[in-house]
């Protein structure tokens, strides 16, 4: 009775263990604040996971996109996009893009200021 307790404990252990172990890989602003000019973009990723995207322009320059989604009652009521500027592997610049969703929906084609007949 004893063992089987001590085994349940155990495992109940290693589980908050494994779970205190991993980390969610997420671009939020206080993490965007805290990337400096001249950081090595392999760091980022590694702190921060891979971005959305990456665009390459002239002269070696790259654009790394993350994408963070605020949800509302299962709806995104706020999107904000961070971008950092690579060049050689090295932050360069970064930028951050604050957006909100339409009010109504896109698919409507109703006016929903007008009153119906």
């Amino acid at each position: 009775m004893a063992s089987n307790f001590l085994k349940k404990k155990g495992i109940y252990f290693l589980f908050l263990l494994t779970l205190s172990c991993t980390s969610t890989l997420l671009m939020t602003r206080p993490e965007f604040d805290q990337i400096t000019l001249g950081a090595r973009v392999e760091t980022v990723i590694s702190a921060y996971g891979p971005p959305y995207s990456i665009h390459s322009h002239s002269e070696g320059i790259e654009e790394y996109k993350y994408i963070e989604r605020v949800l509302g009652s299962n709806e995104v009521v706020e999107e904000n996009r961070y971008t950092l500027v690579v060049k050689n592997g090295v932050v360069i610049s970064k930028r951050y893009n604050q957006e909100f969703p339409s009010p109504y929906h896109e698919f409507s084609d109703d006016d929903p200021n007008t009153l119906a007949d």
